[in-house]
């Protein structure tokens, strides 16, 4: 199974993305990408032109690109057609169809991530939790708003694609899951995946289904431990321990599609609270990423890691936000990305 996950599998990435084409020294069909955030209409294209050329410059030759649609709270029956106020969906689309492009010009494959946030909720409440009164009405719901991005993913030829990204309360409507994936299939002619929570990676039942799965690496340690390199190194040997198991069993080659950490004082131990309140603190993301590659870097088995994220419009010593632009933490995922695969 990890011959097949660790080589078979790259090499049919290698087919279907074209990474024989990928820059200087990255030939090893594994992916090394980073999140661009914030693509936005009402942001200038100009932006995202030089945030890709940063993460070129970075050394990436993957960048995956977070699209988002809306559900009014955790109980609404569907996914909403409208975006944001001011914006259609269909500017937000030729947006992110523009920034394809733009990637696609400095050579960077492209994975595309529908997200879903909500608009009402309470803060326990998120795209984990949904809880509609009618499950197959919501799907009906959510494969409409895929649609679309379905057809320019084909379109642009975006070279992997999700059909969903953590949204474990779902996760147990298997026959839905299995005949929207078939309607993705008979639309997108790239390989699928799904990005599965960190918490929750072990009880998604649909995986075979896929081609890879994703995991959003997000990873804890006990919240009575501090976050010193020792006790960041030591989760990372119990969480690798724990997905080659499991990869095992479900017998798919996995990438990581978020590895990250807010620029919070403590944040470390608890990498995936995206409301986290605090000091600026850059240094504790560039301890949390680097432990991540400490962990898994010289391993075969990943297919790729993307780090989240690369911001056009955050960043600096006293920014917050999970964005490692102009912080130490860029330098950490200088060196991963430049790491020959072993």
């Amino acid at each position: 199974m990890i011959v097949r996950a660790a080589l078979a599998s790259l090499l049919a990435l290698a087919c279907w993305t074209g990474l024989a084409r990928t820059p200087s020294g990255h030939h090893d069909g594994r992916m090394r990408g980073v999140a661009l955030a914030e693509i936005h209409p009402g942001r200038p294209l100009s932006a995202y032109r030089h945030a890709l050329d940063d993460i070129r410059a970075l050394g990436a030759d993957w960048v995956l690109l977070p699209v988002f649609g809306y559900v009014d709270s955790a109980g609404a029956p569907g996914v909403d057609t409208d975006w944001e106020r001011g914006y259609s969906m269909a500017a937000y689309r030729k947006r992110v169809a523009e920034v394809v492009r733009a990637a696609d010009e400095r050579d960077l494959a492209v994975v595309l991530v529908p997200y879903l946030l909500l608009r009402v909720g309470q803060e326990h409440q998120w795209r984990g939790n949904l809880e509609p009164p009618d499950w197959p009405a919501w799907f009906r719901s959510y494969r409409g708003f895929l649609e679309h991005w379905i057809s320019l993913a084909d379109a642009e030829g975006v070279a992997l694609l999700a059909v969903g990204a953590e949204l474990a309360s779902s996760e147990a409507q298997e026959t839905e899951w299995r005949s929207l994936i078939a309607f993705v299939r008979s639309r997108y002619h790239g390989p699928l995946f799904y990005s599965c929570n960190w918490d929750h990676y072990e009880e998604t039942p649909f995986l075979d289904a896929l081609d890879l799965v994703g995991i959003s690496g997000y990873f804890s340690p006990e919240y009575d431990e501090p976050t010193d390199d020792r006790v960041l190194d030591a989760m990372w040997v119990e969480v690798r321990r724990a997905v080659l198991t499991w990869q095992e069993r479900v017998d798919r080659p996995f990438f990581f599609t978020e590895v990250g950490c807010p620029s919070i004082e403590g944040a470390a131990r608890h990498p995936w609270n995206y409301l986290a309140e605090g000091r600026a603190d850059p240094i504790e993301q560039a301890r949390a990423l680097a432990s991540f590659c400490r962990a898994w870097h010289d391993r075969p088995e990943p297919a790729g890691v993307f780090y989240w994220n690369w911001s056009p419009f955050r960043g600096g010593p006293s920014d917050r936000s999970y964005s490692f632009r102009r912080k130490p933490a860029a330098d950490i995922v200088r060196g991963c990305l430049a790491r020959p695969a072993p």
